[in-house]
């Protein structure tokens, strides 16, 4: 009897520092922003946490975050998407759909369209404003799809992709970290695209490189 209560104790724990993990990342994720306002990266990470306690504790990080790192408007729409992706993930929960990698991908983009594409058409000017919702959409389901491998969604070989997708995003929240000049963000970014290519070899460093340098630019303000 002693022995099942320490374990559920342990289990307890366990489901307690997961979800906190889930929820500091989320939140840190926010700070990983377009230059349009949107944080695609904590959508995704949030759909690819899908239902349950887990994902309850990656909307929560969500919307702190985005009380913390994002501006009124995109705040709130950041939130209202974050609401939207988990109550979608916890009303498809019991259904074979669900448990498809490509649930998460195609809701979180769909859903931040939905939500965003209103901002859009109520602009003075939609045009201006479309193509960053599309990148942002397109970032949000690449995201969900990144992270799912981590999250228990995906091939175990995946993992280390997935660890990789994760360290790069968060470390794009730093790119506006400057230290004389020189983006922080950018610097760490650079060495872990090296070290990866000196394991991978240099085509897939290559193509890591360009991948990041064109997240890095979207990112909003400068840098190096």
């Amino acid at each position: 009897m002693k022995y099942a209560q320490i374990t559920w104790t342990n289990e307890q724990t366990a489901r307690f520092l997961s979800g906190g993990v889930r929820f500091f990342l989320a939140g840190a994720l926010t700070a990983a922003k377009l230059s349009g306002g949107a944080a695609p990266f904590a959508l995704g990470f949030t759909a690819a946490c899908g239902s349950g306690i887990d994902g309850l504790c990656a909307l929560a990080g969500a919307a702190v975050g985005a009380l913390a790192f994002l501006d009124f408007s995109s705040g709130l729409a950041h939130i209202a998407a974050a609401i939207l992706i988990y109550t979608t993930a916890s009303a498809f929960r019991e259904m074979r759909i669900s448990r498809s990698t490509l649930f998460p991908v195609l809701t979180s983009a769909g859903l931040f369209l939905a939500v965003e594409g209103i901002y859009v058409l109520q602009s003075l000017n939609p045009m201006t404003r479309l193509a960053s919702c599309l990148i942002a959409a397109v970032l949000t389901g690449t995201s969900a799809w990144g992270y799912g491998p981590l999250l228990g969604h995906g091939e175990e070989i995946k993992k280390p992709n997935a660890l990789l997708f994760l360290s790069i995003s968060l470390l794009l929240a730093f790119v506006d970290v400057e230290i004389a000049g020189i983006s922080m963000g950018r610097v760490a970014i650079a060495c872990l695209v090296l070290f990866a290519a000196w394991q991978r070899g240099t085509a897939a460093g290559a193509t890591l490189g360009i991948c990041t340098g064109l997240l890095t630019d979207l990112i909003a303000g400068g840098g190096l």
